[in-house]
C-alpha cells in the first residue's frame, strides 16, 4: 500500500513539473491581448502573476484534485470507501446526486404544503419523469456526470480570466475518459507495447494533459 502511494505521489510531481511551465507558456502566450500587452510593461508583469495563478489553479484543482473514483465511467461495483470519495466534494457530488435522486426527492415534494398547488404538481411530475432513482448511481450515466462537474467548476474561475469557451474542457474530459475506458476494454493489445500507457485511464491523462495545453494556446 505504501508503495502504491509513494508511485502515486511520484506520478502527480512529474505531472505538475511537466504540466505547469506548459500551460503557464499556454496561458501566457496563447491570450489574444498579448499584442496589446507587450506595449504595456506594467500590464504585462501582471499579466504574467495572472497567468502563474492560472496555471497553478489549473494544475492543483483541475488536474490534481481527486477523481480517481470516478475515472472509470461506470466500471465495477463501488466499496464504501470509494463511495466516501465520490462525496467528498460537494461542489462534484451535488449534480449528480441530484440528478440521481428520485426517491428521496419525491418524499420531499410530497411532505411539502397541498396549499402549494400548482407548484407542488410541477414538482411532482419533474421528480417522477426527469430524475432517476438512486439504486442506480455510480453508473456509466452517473459518471459521466460526475466527471463533467468534477473537471468543469474549478474551470469558472479561469473563464473570468481567460475565455468561457474553457469550461467547454469539462465536456471533453468526461468523453476522453469514457473514450478512453471503451478502447481499453475493445482494443486491450494497444496497451501491452508501453508501460506507461498500461490503462484506460493512464491514455486518458495523456490526452486531456496535451488537449488541455493546445486548446488553451489555439483557442
Amino acid at each position: 500500500m505504501e508503495k502504491s502511494k509513494a508511485r502515486s505521489l511520484l506520478k502527480r510531481t512529474v505531472s505538475a513539473v511537466v504540466m505547469i511551465p506548459v500551460v503557464l507558456g499556454a496561458l501566457f502566450y496563447g491570450t489574444p491581448f498579448m499584442n496589446f500587452l507587450v506595449m504595456l510593461i506594467g500590464v504585462l508583469l501582471a499579466w504574467e502573476w495572472i497567468a502563474l495563478f492560472s496555471c497553478l489553479w489549473m494544475q492543483f484543482q483541475f488536474y490534481s484534485r481527486i477523481h480517481g473514483c470516478g475515472f472509470d465511467v461506470g466500471r465495477g461495483t463501488p466499496s464504501e470507501e470509494t463511495i466516501q470519495r465520490y462525496n467528498k466534494l460537494w461542489w462534484i457530488r451535488w449534480l449528480p446526486n441530484f440528478v440521481f435522486s428520485r426517491d428521496s426527492s419525491t418524499k420531499k415534494v410530497e411532505s411539502w404544503s397541498d396549499k402549494l398547488g400548482f407548484i407542488k404538481r410541477v414538482a411532482k411530475w419533474f421528480t417522477s419523469r426527469c430524475l432517476i432513482a438512486e439504486e442506480h448511481r455510480y453508473g456509466f450515466l452517473y459518471d459521466s456526470i460526475w466527471m463533467f462537474t468534477r473537471y468543469t467548476v474549478p474551470l469558472i474561475p479561469i473563464a473570468f480570466i481567460y475565455s468561457s469557451k474553457i469550461m467547454w474542457l469539462g465536456l471533453v474530459v468526461a468523453s476522453i475518459y469514457a473514450l478512453c475506458w471503451a478502447l481499453y476494454e475493445r482494443e486491450k493489445y494497444l496497451f501491452t507495447r508501453y508501460k506507461s500507457i498500461a490503462s484506460g485511464t493512464n491514455l486518458a491523462e495523456y490526452l486531456t494533459g496535451g488537449f488541455t495545453a493546445i486548446f488553451i494556446l489555439f483557442s
